[in-house]
């Protein structure tokens, strides 16, 4: 059973116990099964909560990252201005200069790792949602899904790699575990695949 499922039969038994001619009350254990279940749904009700807190910081961050992405673009077209494309005024701001009599900056290496991948549950039955960090460099991600990590050909891309770092993955078995991981895409080779992350399926 998938966790919502688990949460929801220990809840009828819980409810058809309390008053079931079968089961005389007080009854040593059925206070010790009440206690462990209170508990349990106690806390998936708090990590849920803490779930959505988390994916809603996440989209934010993704937001201010993007806004910044475009201040720091418009300063530079500032700073640029301001020093009439001189290099060795450009290289007091922070910013690197290039172009003709600059040395370029190094040729950049291979795509880093995607980072801080997480998956969580989706909006719907079926759907699993996923966010990582962005990789320089990247001009899109690739995505892959698994039932079974310890079979590495099992693992297959879903649908066509997209440009953004958030999304929802959805097709799949609700009560499933699924394994998903990401790569991010280059104009030579991909980085290597993220750290795979897994949820079952709601």
């Amino acid at each position: 059973m998938s966790l919502p499922e688990r949460i929801t039969f220990g809840q009828t038994v819980k409810d058809n116990l309390a008053s079931n001619p079968l089961l005389t009350l007080p009854n040593a254990d059925y206070t010790a099964y009440t206690a462990a279940f209170d508990a349990v749904k106690a806390k998936v009700d708090e990590v849920k909560v803490l779930e959505d807190q988390l994916k809603t910081a996440r989209l934010a961050r993704t937001a201010l990252m993007d806004d910044w992405t475009g201040a720091v673009e418009q300063m530079a077209r500032t700073v640029e201005a301001l020093s009439k494309g001189e290099a060795a005024a450009l290289s007091t701001t922070g910013f690197v200069p290039t172009g003709d009599g600059v040395t370029p900056p190094p040729a950049p290496g291979e795509l880093a790792q995607v980072h801080n991948f997480s998956v969580t549950a989706g909006d719907h039955d079926g759907e699993l949602d996923y966010h990582h960090d962005r990789v320089q460099g990247a001009t899109g991600y690739e995505r892959q899904t698994t039932a079974n990590p310890n079979d590495a050909s099992s693992w297959v891309s879903y649908q066509q790699p997209v440009q953004q770092t958030k999304g929802t993955l959805g097709g799949f078995t609700s009560g499933s575990r699924q394994w998903v991981r990401v790569r991010a895409l280059g104009r030579k080779s991909p980085g290597p695949w993220s750290d795979p992350a897994t949820k079952i399926v709601p």
